[in-house]
């Protein structure tokens, strides 16, 4: 099992974008910015691969394979994009909702900057175990309360059974930042990323990272085939 990045970096990215790439994620020659990890955490079926399909490739797809382990996509967002004054690069670790999975995920964000937990708006047993994964970063990561968020997801869909004061109250107990998203349309899903990649580059400004480091393309390849063939 490989794991995220320890701790905050600055990665170096090299070289041109691959073909098909999305263009927020070019790669630009000496180019330095911060790198920080961000697992999604929630229920099995909450919409957490496609609210990072929808932020990542802008688009929905209606059909998704059910996440095995742990699966692993980047992103760089600008500062015209936050409004910080630096870029950052969200490295994106979409994990496997199953019950089977979660004695190995807590690996994943022991040492993450920042997270989000997702809960359906129409299935209230996922808000519970919502709360089950903050209490779980609560005791087993170093992330910040204000750097994770809380979203209910498909707010498309009329009536749900967590309401939005029920979800907005409970974070805000928390110390979390909120929102209600919807991978379909793509309503609040660039904001929920935004601000976290707004509060991460803000805090990377008032605590220095380490020296650069090198990464190549073929590593985070070959990274990101073992966390999604992880069984």
């Amino acid at each position: 099992i490989s794991m995220p990045n320890q701790g905050r970096k600055l990665i170096q990215k090299q070289g041109k974008g691959r073909k098909g790439e999305h263009p927020s994620n070019t790669r630009h020659s000496n180019q330095i910015f911060p790198i920080a990890s961000l697992p999604m955490e929630g229920d099995v079926s909450v919409g957490k691969s496609a609210l990072v399909h929808r932020f990542i490739h802008g688009e929905f797809l209606e059909h998704y394979n059910t996440t095995i382990g742990t699966a692993f996509q980047t992103k760089r967002v600008s500062p015209r994009d936050t409004g910080a004054a630096s870029e950052i690069l969200l490295e994106i670790w979409d994990t496997a909702g199953q019950e089977r999975f979660h004695s190995v995920i807590p690996m994943y964000y022991r040492r993450a900057q920042a997270a989000v937990i997702v809960y359906d708006r129409h299935v209230h047993s996922t808000f519970e175990k919502a709360k089950m994964w903050m209490g779980v970063l609560r005791d087993q990561s170093n992330i910040a309360p204000n750097m994770v968020a809380v979203v209910g997801n498909k707010v498309d869909i009329d009536s749900g059974m967590v309401s939005e004061e029920e979800g907005r109250e409970y974070a805000e107990t928390e110390g979390a930042m909120f929102f209600e998203t919807s991978a379909l349309t793509g309503q609040n899903v660039d904001p929920l990323f935004f601000k976290i990649a707004q509060r991460l580059a803000m805090r990377e400004i008032r605590t220095p990272l380490s020296e650069p480091i090198r990464l190549m393309d073929s590593t985070r390849r070959d990274l990101q085939r073992c966390c999604e063939g992880l069984i």
